[in-house]
Order: C-alpha cells, then structure tokens, then sequence
C-alpha cells in the first residue's frame, strides 16, 4: 500500500510537470532568480513508522507544512535551510493522540532548465540535517509527551509557475526520511508531502 500510494503520487506530480513546463502559459515574468529567498509550503501528506521492536506501521494521512530561507547562487542553485514537518491527530477509547514528524535540513536546489522558458520552473532539492519525532498523548486533566531525536535527509521536486517579477506559486512532492533510533517508539520514520509552494525571491 505504501509503495503504491507513493508511485501514484510522485506520477502525478511528474505528469503535470512535464505537461505544464514546456509552456507555463500562466507566467508572465521569466524564471529569474537572485539574491534571498523566503517561502513556505501546505499540504497533505503520507506517513509510516518502524518501531523499536523492528515492526512497520500502515500509511497514515496527516497534514504538512515546511518554512524556507536561503539565498540563490549563480542562475540555478538555492542554499537554505528547510524546516519540514508533518502532524496527525487520532482519539480512541477516550485517548487522544498527536504525532508530529519534524526535520530541519541545510539543502540545496537545484533548477536545471532554462530560465527564459517555462522549463525554468523545474526544480530538484536535497538535504540532510536533524529531525525528531514527537507523541503526544493526553486523557482528561492528563498529559504525556515523549520526543526522540536523530538525523534524516530530504529529497523533492516539482515546479515553479512564476507569477511575479519575484513571487512563485508551485507544486511539489518528495521524501523525508528519519533516522532515530529511540528508545520508546521509533526506529525510523518517513513521510512524503504534497505540496503547493509559495515562494518570494526578495
């Protein structure tokens, strides 16, 4: 089911970029990009866990939402930091439950097409930094929080519809993977969002 989900997923994605860039009927300014970047991204997205114990969760539906800031080089590579995270809630037999992946990476981006057509909006990011988990658990007047903490990395793509000299609208998919290693729960994590990006090249 996991494998499944994400195949249709990232197809989808890749469908539409393939379809859209060769026109971007709907930009109106070129792919240029200098100076800073400031942006965030919302979204749904897909997750599953490996416990301690060695055994696998399903795919669960949560929301997404990652915040960017870095600075372009050059015509087509973007150095920033990335904060991803992923958030789901649950309630069962009066238990409330909140889990949240997070990871907070230095990435790269990288644009491989031409800036002054459509296929200047494509991008390619990844990146490697820290992350953690978090379960929430609560009953009544009672509260109970564990945090785990390790490394992951990041790898996504999508596009980018410029919609001014220096705003961008996109839409992208990848992979976060993290490796914990905890003592409680998880052994390791992943989640893969669905993202409408929302860009500022200052």
């Amino acid at each position: 089911m996991w494998v499944r989900k994400t195949s249709i997923i990232i197809s989808s994605v890749v469908l539409m970029i393939l379809l859209v860039a060769p026109t971007d009927l709907t930009a109106k300014n070129k792919h240029t990009r200098n100076g800073w970047v400031i942006g965030f991204s919302l979204g749904p997205g897909w997750a599953s866990f490996n416990n301690i114990n060695g055994e696998s969760s399903g795919t669960s539906g949560g929301g997404v939402g990652a915040l960017r800031f870095g600075k372009v080089f050059g015509s087509n590579l973007l150095f920033s930091a990335e904060f991803d995270g992923w958030v789901r809630s649950e309630t069962e037999n009066g238990i409330k439950a909140e889990f949240t992946l997070f990871s907070s990476a230095l990435a790269l981006t990288y644009f491989p097409g031409n800036p002054e057509t459509g296929s200047g909006g494509i991008y390619l990011r990844g990146g490697i930094g820290l992350a953690s988990t978090n379960v929430d658990l609560s009953s009544g007047n009672v509260n109970v929080g564990y945090t785990e903490r390790g490394w992951g990395f990041l790898l996504a793509g999508g596009y980018e519809f410029r919609l001014g000299k220096k705003f961008a609208l996109g839409v992208g998919t990848g992979l976060n993977k993290l490796l914990i290693n905890g003592e409680n729960f998880f052994d390791n994590a992943q989640f893969i969002p669905l993202f409408l990006d929302l860009n500022w090249y200052l």
